[in-house]
């Protein structure tokens, strides 16, 4: 009998090891896979998000913007062309538009700076008018930051200056002085009163100083391309878009809408080559 049960105690064969090893193994395999993915889909989710909001800032803002612009005063862009690598990865750089555009518009603005008034007390400026520019940061537009170092294409800052026009007052009173001894009217119609067009242009906003915070819409934007329409079509039907690098005077009739083609990338670098939008504001005439 003891002969017969110990005869019934049999081990694994080696086969059977072996097969439920590979079996372990492929299980394993599947649910790293799975769980990889998992991350995968989860990063390239956060960084689409992340890339969206972006995008709602910008537009949203371009659209109030251009709700009140000024039909009596400039609207000018500019074009040009970088050629940069987007990240310091890259072997190669690509030739990209940062464009900028400027224009008088009606709102209701609050200044960002502080002026100081008495011991240690500020004030706010506020206007119903002022003259916006948007565009690529200066150390964006240059490439190269306070430090000396590098600015990526997926690193640059996209800016919006929104310079409030106020009137003459009492130098005591803690608000800025744009206007001196001249109208709202003749300062959108007359732009000598302020600046040189192209002045204020080539000298665009910095980002460095922190107090210049209110200036900043977001970073990771790095193509920003500028056209407009007349409302005319091409030789295939389509409206046609024309390139920056127009200037319109006060009172000259203004396009029928712009265009804003940008690039997008998420802070992280998830999506290398980031996301392209265009955006179209209408302009009525």
């Amino acid at each position: 009998m003891i002969g017969q049960k110990m005869r019934k105690r049999k081990g694994f064969t080696l086969a059977e090891l072996v097969t439920a090893i590979a079996i372990l193994v492929m299980i394993v395999g599947f649910t790293t896979a799975i769980f990889k993915s998992s991350i995968g889909a989860y990063r390239t989710a956060s960084a689409n998000i992340e890339i969206m909001q972006k995008l709602r800032a910008i537009t949203g803002q371009l659209n109030t913007d251009f709700e009140g612009l000024c039909k009596d005063g400039y609207l000018i862009i500019k074009t040009s062309e970088k050629a940069r690598k987007e990240y310091d990865s890259d072997s190669e750089s690509k030739t990209v538009c940062m464009d900028r555009i400027y224009f008088f518009t009606i709102g209701d603005f609050q200044s960002w700076d502080r002026y100081e008034y008495e011991h240690d007390k500020f004030k706010y400026a506020k206007s119903n008018i002022a003259r916006v520019f948007w565009g690529h940061s200066s150390e964006s537009l240059t490439g190269v930051d306070a430090a000396d170092r590098i600015v990526f294409l997926s690193e640059c800052r996209l800016a919006r200056n929104a310079l409030l026009l106020t009137p003459k007052t009492d130098s005591t009173e803690a608000v800025p002085i744009d206007c001196s001894n001249i109208s709202f009217a003749q300062c959108k119609a007359d732009l000598s009163n302020l600046e040189e067009p192209d002045d204020v242009l080539n000298n665009s906003v910095s980002l460095v100083d922190p107090n210049n915070f209110g200036s900043f819409v977001c970073e990771g934007v790095g193509e920003f391309r500028i056209e407009w329409t007349n409302g005319d079509f091409d030789t295939t039907g389509c409206i046609k878009w024309e390139p920056g690098g127009r200037t319109w005077e006060p009172n000259n009739t203004k396009p029928k809408a712009i265009k804003f083609t940008f690039t997008l990338y998420d802070s992280k670098g998830i999506l290398k080559e980031g996301r392209r939008f265009s955006h179209i504001v209408y302009i009525d005439n």
